[in-house]
């Protein structure tokens, strides 16, 4: 293709009457430009490093190794059709229709999941978490606005669109661990003669066949969704894929090497790794799991890292930090807050801060002093976790 002309870029940032005096007086001619060659099928007009491309192009997309996923609930009435309260909900709709809602990161509420009230419902990939509770599913998005990827979590439950963002662009996808549907048997019985039919669920990963095909040559080993013993170092079972992804997302090395594709499409999966780097990421990304959903067994008071002091009206105010102490008003505190975990984002939110602002003017319960200290204790094992697979996993 003939080149029509020339592109050159220079950015660069300064206050606002500072740029303006810029802009009046330089002369562009002295502008230190970088001349640009914009390549299919993106064509950007900003310089990116793509030093690594042909090794990450390689790669197999979450989209990919899925086989169907599907963007965010969307209610659009989030004060009508969400609450805190489940028995708010009941007493204006159906009891049968409100259920358990991801509504952000570590913030369960409720939600009346109706394809006829919802503006998204999604029902093709959330019934699968609404009616089978213990299935699990991959959060991601496949844009970004910011600069940072910091964007992947979990969930049983039906989640909302800005789960883990709620910026432009960055909206939330899911991918289903597996698929239900019901399935017409039928049955013969000893004391007759006739067929008798039962609907029954089945239930099949969601993942694509050939893609799957191909890990297992990479792998050297089989998937196996029956006998789900993944000890056996010939097999790995869905859960184990599940997790070796999630392990590898939460890898700061692969996140800072691979950010510039990580903005423009949906992140890849490496695979080229031996079988022992391939099951100690399966137990980190496990690990990762337990604390996201809040199962890991050392979830309780007495692992608490912090302490909430002053118990008076515990009503939620202006909300800071000072000295590992947060403040939930001028008076009551979590004491014993670690200052990178106050600040720690994963996802598009630090959800230390987050969940805590998003309660202004409600009073905390035992309840949400208990939840809150737990989200303290798993984003410090988050933190500890991430650093274990800096050391394991090689990018």
């Amino acid at each position: 293709m003939k080149q029509l002309a020339k592109i050159y870029h220079f950015d660069s940032f300064w206050k606002r009457e500072e740029k303006y005096d810029k802009l009046t007086n330089t002369d562009f001619q002295d502008v230190p430009w970088q001349e640009l060659n914009p390549s299919e099928p993106y064509y950007f007009f900003v310089p990116k490093d793509f030093w690594v491309k042909e090794k990450y192009d390689k790669w197999f997309s979450v989209s990919e190794i899925f086989k169907i996923n599907s963007m965010w609930i969307a209610t659009w009435k989030d004060n009508i059709l969400t609450s805190f309260n489940k028995t708010n909900l009941s007493e204006r709709f159906w009891d049968k229709n409100v259920t358990i809602y991801n509504y952000r990161v570590f913030d369960s509420r409720f939600v009346v999941y109706d394809n006829n009230i919802l503006q998204r419902a999604r029902g093709k990939i959330m019934d699968n978490l609404f009616y089978i509770k213990n299935n699990l599913s991959l959060i991601t998005t496949k844009f970004l606005s910011s600069s940072e990827f910091n964007h992947i979590f979990l969930s049983k439950n039906i989640f909302d669109r800005c789960i883990i963002s709620n910026k432009w662009k960055e909206w939330n996808y899911s991918f289903p661990l597996y698929l239900y549907q019901e399935k017409k048997e039928w049955l013969l019985f000893n004391d007759s003669a006739n067929l008798h039919s039962e609907w029954q669920i089945e239930k099949t990963p969601n993942f694509n066949p050939e893609i799957i095909s191909k890990i297992e040559q990479k792998l050297w080993m089989k998937l196996d969704s029956v006998n789900l013993h993944s000890e056996w170092q010939w097999i790995f079972t869905p859960e184990d894929l599940f997790d070796y992804i999630y392990a590898v997302l939460h890898s700061k090395t692969y996140r800072e090497t691979y950010k510039e594709f990580l903005k423009i499409d949906f992140p890849k999966i490496p695979f080229d790794t031996d079988k022992v780097t391939f099951f100690k990421m399966v137990k980190l990304g496990r690990e990762l799991r337990s604390y996201h959903l809040m199962e890991n067994e050392s979830l309780i008071p007495k692992n608490f890292i912090t302490k909430y002091e002053i118990d008076w009206d515990n009503l939620v105010g202006k909300v800071r930090f000072e000295d590992e102490k947060v403040f939930i008003n001028d008076t009551e505190y979590f004491s014993w807050v670690p200052k990178q975990v106050w600040e720690f984002y994963i996802w598009g939110y630090q959800p230390a801060q987050k969940w805590l602002k998003d309660r202004k003017d409600r009073k905390l319960n035992y309840e949400d002093i208990i939840h809150y200290s737990k989200i303290i204790l798993c984003l410090k094992e988050t933190i500890r976790i991430m650093e274990e697979i800096e050391v394991v996993f090689k990018v």
